[in-house]
């Protein structure tokens, strides 16, 4: 059991005879033969095997670093046409809507790497901040707690619509958000909170053809 702890934490038999108090030696036989002679190495032993995790070799650092840096990350799916009707909403959020592509590149972007979700804007509602045309790359947030007022957001409806606004508490109404644009000659929009069905924090955009 100790060998595959020790292997499953890419550690030393070094690194663990040091965290049982133990010489290399002495551990040595004890992973061998799996023999504790002594209660409070055996003592040390049970609660490094009930612990979830060690501190990790630098090298093991580094190849959880070379890892994150790779390219095998998750690509990101672009969905072009924004959802119309409460049917598409709902398809996509059970995941059942396939996206129009892949973006893979984004991911060498750091503000993009954690994004699961890519839409295009249309309008202006939001000019110049963001364009209309452009890919809008989001987080997905679960719960409205998430929210944090005055951000801007890709927000989904049970009355299928997507829009991507800034977010503020309404003013007279507890239950109740308002969509603010960025363009000042479009008008603020009431939502009632429990309408939101998925909202992913805006992260970015780019222009794509």
């Amino acid at each position: 059991m100790l060998k595959s702890y020790r292997k499953a934490h890419n550690a030393s038999q070094s690194k663990i005879a040091g965290l049982v108090g133990v010489s290399l030696r002495t551990y040595q036989a004890i992973e061998e033969t799996g023999v504790v002679k002594k209660s409070d190495v055996l003592s040390k032993i049970h609660k490094l095997l009930n612990t979830q995790k060690i501190a990790q070799s630098s090298t093991y650092i580094e190849k959880r670093r070379k890892l994150k840096n790779s390219d095998n990350e998750k690509p990101i799916p672009v969905f072009e046409s924004a959802p119309t009707t409460l049917t598409t909403v709902e398809l996509y959020r059970d995941e059942k809507a396939s996206p129009d592509y892949f973006i893979r590149f984004a991911e060498s972007i750091p503000q993009l790497k954690s994004c699961d979700y890519a839409t295009r804007a249309t309008g202006d509602s939001m000019h110049p901040f963001i364009r209309g045309g452009s890919i809008n790359f989001g987080r997905q947030i679960f719960g409205i707690e998430g929210i944090i007022l005055g951000e801007v957001y890709i927000v989904h409806t049970k009355k299928g619509q997507e829009t991507i606004k800034y977010i503020q508490q309404h003013p007279e109404k507890e239950d109740w958000f308002l969509l603010i644009p960025h363009n000042p000659v479009a008008k603020n929009t009431p939502i009632l909170k429990s309408d939101i069905i998925r909202i992913f924090e805006w992260k970015g955009a780019l222009m794509f053809p």
